[in-house]
Order: structure tokens, then sequence, then C-alpha cells
């Protein structure tokens, strides 16, 4: 018999993966996904629990892709598609598929046999582009931009773009300007921003952000209640928490931003307990404190405040929130998946979660950030949506117009989840 709890989290992580190897062999992605679900919830209670159960989910999803990819190079590309919504849903959360949405997505399914790249609107596919791994491969895991010097953003661009070329031509075809990019693994990490395409109406080389306004999300269904949520969000204050050190200045630009209303929390008085109990009333809530994303340890993202670390696992312990966005400025903060921060806030309530990719200059993210949130203010003063990916987009096209921040570097790992 076990005695100790951190024995029985052991034991429930054997047998998770054991079912897993099980369902492998059977085919069954979202059986696996099932197994997943089960054990986690005994996992959660547990100490250490929590985090390895959402590990252990992410991984999960892992079958899910490689079999839509399968289905897709089968010719199955809405099958595929309906893959991809349903175990990413039951990850992530939401309940709208894609068939119920009417704006252009497009689904990233890399494979060790290549990238399929689905372009999903109504319901329907209507575009299936099919990569092989030579020249169009985007960098692997390992050497995704994190940290990274300049000129490896500058290498994924052109493979970037060769991805999107197909969706933006379509895209221009029927007038849209807009696009969700459901990423799926490796293509989470990917700097979409920074895709470098052939404008259609000139032949020019372009940044895809001259042309498409765009935005990620863990599936379409996500993508769809952001857009609810955002259209349903209540008038509320802005706050800013930011560490003295590394952030005054980008606090400053922020709170002019806001005309001097934001809320400014500095020093002592940006702590953990203050984070958790502004969080759940505020509308915008932006936070410039270090932030760390490592996949091998226990807790593997979270952000450093006065008084203690901020988990994602303290996040959902909270209310629903209710912020219309959370800008992320802590650096890196990760891509949108289960054990992340743009994941964990939109299933928290979150209608939009701006985030890094990357470590960015505090300069460079103060500059950024401050533009960020006046393009914002003037949307509202034209009587305009409040659109953070437009805002984002325009705000990167600025920044790529100031001196010696045209590399993709200082501006492609901003991305924007949810709408």
């Amino acid at each position: 018999m076990l005695h100790r709890r951190g024995d029985q989290t052991a034991w429930a992580v054997d047998c998770l993966r054991r079912s897993r190897r099980l369902w492998t062999e059977l085919g069954d992605p979202e059986g696996q996904l099932t197994a997943a679900e089960t054990l986690a919830l005994a996992l959660s209670d547990l100490p250490g629990g929590f985090a390895e159960a959402q590990l252990l989910i992410a991984e999960t999803l892992e079958p899910a892709r490689q079999a839509a990819y399968a289905l897709a190079r089968r010719g199955e590309a809405g099958a595929a598609v309906d893959l991809v919504e349903r175990t990413r849903v039951r990850a992530f959360g939401g309940d709208v598929l894609a068939g119920r949405v009417d704006f252009p997505v497009a689904y990233v399914l890399p494979a060790s046999t290549g990238t399929a790249v689905l372009l999903a609107r109504g319901g329907q596919v209507d575009v299936a582009i099919f990569h092989q791994p030579d020249e169009r491969t985007v960098a692997p895991p390992d050497e995704r931009p994190g940290g990274a010097p300049t000129d490896a953003v500058r290498r994924v661009a052109g493979p970037l773009g060769r991805l999107l070329q197909p969706v933006v031509d379509a895209l221009h075809r029927d007038g849209e300007e807009r696009l969700t990019v459901v990423a799926t693994g490796a293509a989470t990490w990917y700097p979409w921003a920074a895709a470098e395409v052939t404008d259609p109406a000139t032949g020019e080389r372009v940044p895809v952000g001259d042309l498409l306004t765009l935005s990620l999300a863990s599936s379409a269904a996500m993508a769809g209640e952001s857009r609810r949520r955002a259209s349903e969000a209540e008038p509320g204050g802005a706050v800013i928490f930011a560490d003295p050190e590394r952030s005054r200045a980008e606090a400053a630009e922020v709170e002019g931003s806001f005309g001097g209303t934001a809320a400014v929390l500095m020093a002592g008085e940006a702590t953990r307990a203050a984070l958790l109990r502004e969080l759940p009333g505020c509308r915008y809530a932006h936070l410039a404190c270090p932030g760390f994303d490592d996949r091998t340890e226990a807790e593997p993202t979270r952000l450093v405040l006065t008084g203690g670390e901020v988990t994602p696992a303290d996040v959902r312990a909270l209310p629903p929130l209710q912020a219309r966005l959370v800008f992320l400025s802590a650096c890196p903060t990760g891509p949108d998946d289960t054990i992340g921060w743009p994941g964990t806030l939109l299933a928290a309530g979150v209608a939009a979660v701006v985030s890094t990719l990357w470590p960015v200059d505090g300069r460079v993210t103060a500059l950024m950030a401050g533009r960020f949130y006046r393009e914002l203010a003037l949307l509202r003063r034209r009587g305009a949506a409040e659109d953070v990916a437009l805002a984002l987009r325009r705000s990167q096209h600025w920044l790529r117009t100031e001196k010696g921040l045209a590399d993709p570097y200082f501006w492609a790992g901003f991305v924007v989840y949810g709408s």
C-alpha cells in the first residue's frame, strides 16, 4: 500500500503513461486524451500533481496532431480539422466547433514528414497545403528563437512565408484581411508575424503583417469564445504591475497611454498577493515583471513578483477573470499551450492576451507597449471596435520604422492570443 502522497503522484503518472501507450497502439488519440483527463483529476490534488497533469495532457495532444496530419495527407482535410478542434477544445476549453465560426482559420500541423496548412472557413477547408521537410521546413523545436540572436528570427521569415503564401493568396482573392492561426506542436513557437510573403497586388516581398491582421488561438472554438468575451467586456480600470529595476520606463509609457488613470503598482506594492487580488476585477492588466518558461521544471512557467512567484495554478484557483486584455511583457512567457500563460489566462476568462515568445530589450518593449495602448485608445476614440490584434499589427509596423529596429527580432516576438 502507498502511504506517501508523492508515491501516489508517481503511481498515477505511471498509470497514465501506460494507458497512453495502449491508446497509441489502438490508434485512438481521443482515447489518450480521455485517459489523461481522468487521471488529471486525481493528480490535481496531489503535491506537484497539477503541473504534471497539465504536462501529460499537453503531451497527449501530440498523437492527435500526428493523426490529423495523416488524415490531411489522405485527402480528409475536413476530418483533420475536426479532430484538432475536438481534442484541443477538450484540453483548453471551449464549446464551439470550427464549422460554426465565420472567420478564416489556418491550422498548422507540423510532422516529421512535412507540414500541413489547412485554411478553414465556415466549416469548409478551402486550402490544404503540404510541404516536405526540405528547404520549406521551419526551424525545429530545439532551434526555436527563445533568446536567439537576430539572425535566428530572420532565418525563419522565408520558410514561414512559404507556409502562409497560399493562405495569403486565397484571402486576398476574397478581400479578407484577418487570419486566426491555430498552430500545433513546434509551430506554437514560430514567430508568424515575421513571415515574409509576396503581396498578391504588387508582387513585392513584405512581412505578412502588411497584408493581414494575425491572431493566434488554441482552436477556432477558443477564438470564437474570445470574440464573444471581447464584445461583452464590461468597463473597468487598468492595473500596471512593474518591476522597478527593469520596467520603470515601460510603466511610464503604459501609464501615459491611459492618460494617468491606470493604477501603477511598483516595488513593494507589486506583490504576488496584489496581483491575485486585482486580476479578477480589472479590464486591463499589464504585467512588466520577470517571467520564466522552462519546460524541464515542475512549475514550468511563472511570474516573479515581490513576495513570491505566481504560477498558472494560482490563476486557475481564482474566480473567473473579466479582463478584456492581459499584456504579458515578462520575458519570455511562452506559447499558447495547456501549461503556458496565454492558455491559462484565456481558459480563466480573459478575452485576449499579448505575450512574448523570447526576451526583448526593455527599451524596445517600453516603446512597443506604449504605442500599442495608444493605438487601442485611438480605435476607441474613433468609435471602432477595440481590436487588440489590429492595435498590435499597427504597433509592430510603427516599430519597424524606428531607427535600428527594423529587424523582426525586435517586433515579431509580440503575439496576440484570442480576440
